[in-house]
């Protein structure tokens, strides 16, 4: 049974209050694009919305118009749902997996989906990473900044062990079809990708879209940059595409700029452009 959202809120704080100072902490409702989301005040996204009104619109205009009925998503690193419940209610007959492995951004994403009335996505506490097993991740004070090394753009408050899995043992294996994937993953977008060789290369089962992060200065902590994603991904037969306000323009700007990438796959790049 979904537990009601306040109770959502109550479970999760005695669990977490060992990585957050209470004062860290302070949930706001905002309404965006016709969604309700709760968000914390003092972090960067929540103040983004409760000031700006805004997060990501021109991003998720451009999956909504990707997205089908029937269609299976990944968010991964889905921080407190807002790609999520986009992603779902575009996706209503199907189904979204989003995957966040920072105890209280798992809370909020789960409190999120059931203030929007959502029931089909699955939450799921894993790291996405290039290899199966458990995962150090480090938890920052701005939990949205929290990844598997960390990048030293916000303050860390501690390490946690979380349980990794690539997307090759979780779908490509099992021949399980994904259509869309989302990743924002603080740097290690790469590593995802190489768990997910497999799974990309494979016509069967290989997303039409994949919507990436392409960070220089997150990516170079893990050492490589934006191109060498560029580059794998062209290998398995992707073509790249920046987003330019609301409009999606082919190939890569620069090197070294700070955005996210639409990757569409050969096999399908001229109908989702269309």
């Amino acid at each position: 049974m979904m537990l009601a959202p306040i109770n959502i809120i109550r479970s999760i704080l005695p669990r977490v209050s060992k990585f957050f100072k209470p004062q860290s902490l302070s949930l706001k409702q905002v309404n965006y694009r016709g969604k309700t989301f709760v968000v914390n005040a003092k972090e960067e996204v929540g103040k983004r919305l409760i000031v700006k009104k805004e997060f990501e619109s021109h991003e998720i205009s451009c999956l909504e118009k990707l997205i089908r009925e029937n269609d299976v998503c990944l968010d991964i690193g889905g921080n407190i749902g807002i790609y999520s419940v986009f992603m779902a209610s575009k996706a209503h007959l199907g189904r979204v997996i989003s995957f966040e492995p920072v105890p209280i951004n798992r809370g909020i994403l789960a409190l999120n989906i059931v203030l929007n009335g959502i029931n089909n996505v699955e939450v799921k506490d894993y790291a996405i990473n290039d290899y199966s097993g458990t995962t150090q991740f480090t938890v920052c004070e701005d939990a949205a900044y929290s990844s598997i090394i960390a990048t030293n753009r916000k303050k860390e408050a501690c390490l946690l062990d979380v349980p990794s899995r690539t997307l090759d043992d979780l779908f490509a294996v099992e021949g399980k079809k994904i259509d869309i994937i989302k990743i924002d993953v603080e740097g290690a977008e790469l590593h995802v990708l190489k768990g997910g060789e497999r799974l990309l290369s494979n016509p069967q089962l290989r997303p039409r879209a994949l919507l990436i992060e392409l960070n220089h200065k997150n990516q170079a902590v893990y050492g490589y940059a934006p191109p060498d994603v560029i580059s794998f991904m062209k290998v398995v037969g992707y073509d790249v595409y920046s987003i330019v306000g609301s409009e999606v323009a082919a190939g890569w700007p620069v090197d070294g700029c700070t955005e996210d990438a639409l990757f569409l796959s050969c096999d399908d790049t001229e109908n989702d452009r269309n």
